[in-house]
């Protein structure tokens, strides 16, 4: 349940080698003609997506694993593109070429991420709640075999980004609302800060708009601290008007803490 919240709350250069001439500023048709390379079938009768998506500075769990499918298809990865904007596609598969041991039901998609129209990445995903089948590659070769590293360290990185985020959203979401009590609950430092000193401070500080952007973490993790960087729209509550404002946020791993894989708000700053 956790991912598809994430989904629904958070919705360099150019490499071409190896990559066929034919699929640059490749169209829809084209892009299931590359697919078809590999002998994979798209369900032509049910409806694809797409989304915009940029490519991270700082490479989370998700894109880590899309760099290492962009090396194995195309001996390149995608980490010198951060920065870029793209395209994410989303095809249902109707037939693979070659047998994955599936725990549970799954819904198969197809992913290809453009950038500027040229395809850039492209994998096999396993969708279902469990998450128990890893991705492959287009030749069916498992994230498991190609990285060394198995699923279930992939899967615990994916739901402790999974974490970061909801912990930042939720946070915001309570000062919003002004349920200064619940956004306390996601303060590390305590003991620094009373709850009447900080639901004082936030109450004179109050967001009642505020909507989010875009957030990507801005420098590598260290240790049990990462960093965010929230571009934001914060509105004024008497005139309504909007501007855009980055908001730089720390977040510190409680080593006590069970909610969130202990993930709090450290540090917060509107630039």
């Amino acid at each position: 349940m956790k991912r598809f919240l994430i989904l629904f709350i958070i919705a360099a250069y150019l490499f071409t080698a190896c990559k066929p001439d034919k699929y640059n500023e490749v169209n829809d048709q084209q892009r299931i003609e590359f697919l078809s390379q590999y002998n994979i079938t798209i369900d032509a009768k049910r409806p694809y997506y797409s989304s915009d998506v940029t490519v991270p500075k700082v490479l989370d769990t998700t894109w880590k694993i899309r760099d290492i499918f962009a090396k194995d298809l195309f001996n390149t990865g995608i980490s010198k593109l951060g920065g870029r904007k793209g395209k994410l596609y989303s095809y249902p598969v109707e037939k693979l070429p070659y047998d994955v041991t599936k725990r549970t039901a799954v819904e198969t998609k197809a992913y290809i991420i453009c950038i500027d129209g040229d395809i850039i990445c492209s994998y096999i995903d396993f969708i279902s709640e469990l998450q128990a089948t890893p991705p492959v590659s287009l030749r069916g070769k498992s994230l498991v075999d190609i990285s060394g590293v198995e699923w279930g360290k992939w899967k615990s990185e994916i739901d402790s980004d999974d974490d970061k985020r909801l912990v930042i959203w939720q946070y915001y979401e309570a000062l919003r609302l002004g349920n200064y009590e619940n956004a306390y609950l996601f303060i590390y430092d305590k003991e620094n800060i009373t709850i009447e000193d900080f639901t004082q401070a936030a109450a004179a500080n109050a967001l009642p708009i505020i909507d989010f952007l875009d957030m990507q973490q801005h420098k590598e993790p260290a240790g049990d601290e990462c960093y965010f960087l929230v571009n934001a729209m914060i509105g004024n509550p008497k005139s309504g008007e909007k501007k855009r404002y980055e908001i730089l946020i720390d977040l510190k791993k409680d080593a006590e803490g069970k909610e969130y894989s202990g993930w709090k708000i450290y540090k917060t700053k509107i630039k």
